[in-house]
């Protein structure tokens, strides 16, 4: 059985079994591939990828029965999955970040993939970030945006990750599920503090920590000069705040409940 670089560490408490809710551009790749070097492969079922990216998207009855025996499971799907997971027993934890940036991050991430490396049936959605400024790019009605943009960390934490609320009251209720189910995670990291937090996974999972935890940061391009990128950066947060004000009023409501938490010790 291939356990990667865990099975050669000698360590006396078994490790537990992690489940890692990933939402999108939150600073979750870094975890995602340092846990997946100490498990090992999904070829050998010790990692299992889901995924419900694109609108529509579900898991399958086949990915659960896979999930529930695999070691790290982790992707971008909703709590509702996670529950057919029954992750009773695991490690669970997930990445937040600053709700503006990860719009940000998403927008920028679009834009500079290259086309050998872009997702199936995102061509139209890479070609129109390429085309267009953020503000525009964000007011296009396309469904695939909206999905990955929308709130998405009060959709994702509160049940289905299809969901979308058409009134005030419906993101309310949401936002009360996801705020609950927060705070029933193990563990909660922010990308501001992303390496201590981290390391609170790894320990209570009983995984190794090396020394340095090598950070991956998927919408970095070595070819864009950091002081342009932070240029770009700062005109879109600045310039396209009220294009993306709706798509960030919850996901900031449970991103401040949740550093209040932090703050007070309770999480």
């Amino acid at each position: 059985m291939a356990r990667g670089f865990l099975g050669r560490m000698g360590l006396g408490d078994a490790p537990r079994k992690i489940v890692f809710l990933h939402i999108p551009k939150s600073a979750g790749t870094t975890a995602k591939d340092y846990l997946t070097a100490c498990i090992g492969s999904r070829k050998r079922g010790q990692t299992v990828l889901l995924s419900e990216c694109f609108p529509d998207d579900l898991v399958s009855e086949d990915e659960v029965r896979l999930a529930r025996t695999a070691r790290f499971v982790s992707g971008h799907f909703s709590w509702d999955a996670m529950q057919k997971i029954e992750p009773d027993a695991a490690v669970t934890f997930t990445t937040l970040c600053d709700p503006a940036e990860r719009l940000w991050s998403l927008y920028f991430n679009l834009r500079m993939t290259a086309s050998k490396n872009r997702r199936k049936g995102m061509a139209e959605v890479y070609k129109w970030a390429c085309d267009l400024d953020p503000s525009a790019f964000y007011t296009i009605d396309d469904r695939r945006i909206r999905h990955l943009a929308n709130n998405v960390m009060v959709r994702q934490l509160a049940g289905e990750f299809d969901q979308m609320p058409s009134s005030d009251q419906e993101w309310q209720a949401l936002l009360d599920k996801a705020k609950l189910n927060l705070k029933a995670l193990s563990c909660v990291c922010f990308k501001t503090t992303f390496d201590q937090d981290f390391v609170k996974v790894l320990k209570l999972a009983n995984y190794p920590v090396i020394e340095t935890i090598g950070r991956r940061n998927v919408t970095a391009d070595p070819q864009l000069d950091p002081s342009r990128k932070s240029e770009m950066r700062t005109r879109f947060i600045s310039q396209s705040w009220d294009t993306i004000e709706s798509f960030v009023r919850w996901d900031r409501e449970l991103y401040d409940f949740a550093l209040d938490l932090r703050l007070s010790g309770k999480l």
